[in-house]
């Protein structure tokens, strides 16, 4: 296994879990203030507004174009020459967020309606979304610019700042919580607007964060426009793009129909969404983040079996931790659900229905990990035509599946559509790839998943086994649901990990020497 990988997967592994335990703090704080309630189902649909274009503009297409090309320019021009076509991609960037912020505002009454398919008497919540939208739209360019610093400090091997850039996010909004609760008790609309600041406010936060260590490095902002690179960025922006608006398309049907399922389903959806997320961000999205600097360099240094093999360790190790993530969410999705949300405004019903999203959603982890982790590849093969038509044929499938499921599932019908598409974009990604480059060493993976498999069902079984000694779901009070679940995680990782270990995995063996590594020498 590279040690550049595993060194690098650890680290951003280690930030994303704080991170991401900041977001569940986050999440269980909004869901004991407000609710899963047309209140929340306003502030999540606004939001959504930028985090979509972020993914369009910045984050998405910008990175995956961006990171290629500076690479290029740094490794065979100069570095200094590098940092020329990040200032231009700032400024460019800039000046563009800029103009769609002002168009996003001055337009966000028809742009809601369009979201939400409403367009009839504009309702109390029709309103309270429109004025949200208008006050989220600045949070692009925060988001915007930090993705570019964070590409040019991933290229460069530096993964820690950006990694715990979006904690910053989270912490701003737990204070903003905090402070809706305790100033505004009795009206929802000021508790709302307070968290929206929030959400402000950690965007400034999560681009501050990364300046230092990108001057440190030896970056100096240039005030300029131009850079004989940078059209080649945009140039490959353009079918990143689109690729990701027909992926975004079939989300912001599955928001369309979420909001005329009833008060409630558009949270529910997204606090499934967020808790599914919760493994594949620790560790699917990292090795994807770590991955691509690396498949890079050997793809513009032509060493393709160094490629390939790259390609293969990275999935190997994104299943020996997704394979055990799925079966144990779905085992103790429950448990999960009253430990993490379930209290205060955030009532057993809703819980119900997001443990049934968060179920169906789980289940494709490892599809989803693993179309990113080949999507990067074809990305850093500066190919950016082929993810752009598989994920058009995914989303388009995602909705037809949508439309088809709805009437006989209801909102089950949008976790299990996701899924369902998720798994056909690995599968189209890895055939292609496979054609264009040959045998990717799918024997080496095979076998590998099949000793994890081994490991995940020993686990499973010691879990059922558990819960039905006692079930954390079950418990009324709540620090004895919370403790049983703690428990059940560390003995369920614990007899997957002895399983594989017994079963010689070498990705648990590298898992265990990077967390000895992380932990430091013992004296």
């Amino acid at each position: 296994m590279s040690e550049k990988l595993g060194r690098a997967t650890a680290v951003i592994s280690v930030m994303t879990v704080i991170s991401r335990i900041l977001g569940l703090v986050r999440d269980k704080g909004i869901a004991y203030v407000f609710g899963a309630s047309w209140v929340t189902d306003a502030f999540f649909v606004a939001f959504r507004i930028p985090n979509m274009l972020r993914q369009l503009l910045a984050e998405g297409s910008l990175s995956a174009a961006f990171i290629p090309v500076f690479s290029e320019v740094e490794q065979k021009r100069s570095r200094a020459e590098a940092w020329l076509l990040g200032s231009a991609a700032l400024n460019v960037l800039a000046i563009t967020i800029v103009v769609i912020c002002v168009l996003g505002i001055v337009f966000a009454n028809p742009l809601v309606q369009l979201l939400t398919l409403q367009f009839g008497p504009e309702t109390e919540q029709f309103l309270l979304t429109v004025a949200l939208t208008r006050l989220l739209f600045p949070f692009l360019l925060f988001v915007g610019l930090a993705a570019v610093v964070m590409g040019m400090l991933n290229t460069l091997r530096h993964f820690a700042m950006p990694a715990l850039a979006p904690a910053l996010l989270n912490l701003a909004m737990i204070a903003a919580t905090a402070v809706a609760a305790w100033f505004y008790p009795s009206s929802q609309r000021d508790k709302v607007f307070a968290l929206a600041a929030g959400v402000l406010v950690g965007g400034v936060l999560q681009l501050a964060l990364q300046i230092p260590p990108l001057l440190k490095l030896g970056y100096r902002y240039r005030a300029v426009l131009r850079h004989p690179a940078l059209k080649r960025v945009f140039l490959l922006m353009i079918p990143g793009m689109f690729g990701l608006a027909v992926a975004e398309f079939d989300l912001v049907v599955a928001q369309m129909l979420a909001w005329h399922l009833g008060e409630g389903v558009v949270s529910a959806f997204f606090w499934a969404q967020r808790l599914m997320q919760l493994p594949l961000g620790i560790f699917g999205i990292a090795i994807a983040t770590a991955l691509l600097p690396t498949l890079a360099a050997q793809a513009v240094n032509l060493r393709m079996e160094e490629f390939k093999r790259s390609l293969a360790e990275g999935t190997r190790l994104m299943l020996v931790v997704q394979l055990p993530a799925t079966a144990g969410m779905i085992v103790l999705a429950p448990a999960i659900i009253r430990v993490l949300l379930q209290g205060g405004a955030f009532s057993a019903a809703d819980a119900e229905i997001t443990t049934q999203a968060l179920i169906l959603l789980t289940l494709g982890i490892c599809a989803f990990a693993g179309a990113k982790l080949l999507t990067q590849a074809f990305y850093a093969l500066q190919d950016m035509v082929t993810p752009v038509k598989i994920g058009a044929a995914s989303s388009l499938l995602c909705v037809a599946l949508n439309l088809l499921l709805i009437v006989p599932l209801g909102y089950r019908a949008l976790a299990l559509s996701a899924t369902l598409a998720s798994l056909f974009n690995w599968l189209a990604l890895f055939i292609l790839l496979r054609r264009r480059l040959g045998q990717l060493r799918g024997r080496e993976i095979t076998r590998a998943a099949v000793k994890m498999l081994a490991a995940t069902l020993a686990m499973t079984v010691l879990l059922a086994l558990l819960l039905y000694a006692a079930d954390p779901a079950a418990q009324r009070s709540w620090p004895a649901a919370a403790l049983l679940l703690a428990a059940y995680i560390v003995l369920g990782g614990a007899a997957y990990l002895a399983a594989a270990l017994a079963l010689r995995v070498q990705e648990a063996h590298t898992l265990v020497a990077r967390v000895r590594a992380l932990a430091g020498p013992r004296h």
